[in-house]
């Protein structure tokens, strides 16, 4: 007896079936997907956990940074009046020296 081509076919429809309803991409079993659901959530959850944590180790250092650039700031201008106060007496002394010699007078 021949099946004719619908008979061969359909030769294999059952174990088509068979493995369409037992493949979870296409009927997925629910509980194992709230399983899964649940578990990425808590990696979530995780992750947040460990990025807020960074940021505040992140806020702290900058906030520490800008102390020491304060800091620094202030060290920086304290250096710079000493410098003045050096330096102004030596450009006096120079002045008077160019003006008391004949040769300079006339280069100021």
């Amino acid at each position: 007896m021949k099946k004719g081509i619908f008979g061969r076919a359909f030769a294999n429809a059952p174990i088509f079936a068979l493995g369409y309803f037992t493949n979870d991409a296409l009927t997925p079993n629910l509980n194992k997907k709230i399983k899964e659901a649940k578990q990425a959530l808590a990696e979530a959850k995780s992750l947040i956990k460990e990025y807020k944590a960074d940021l505040a180790e992140v806020k702290k250092l900058f906030q520490r940074c800008e102390a020491l650039m304060f800091e620094l700031k202030k060290k920086e201008k304290e250096l710079d009046d000493l410098g003045q106060l050096y330096r102004a007496p030596r450009m006096d002394v120079l002045k008077e020296i160019k003006n008391a010699d004949g040769r300079y007078a006339g280069r100021n």
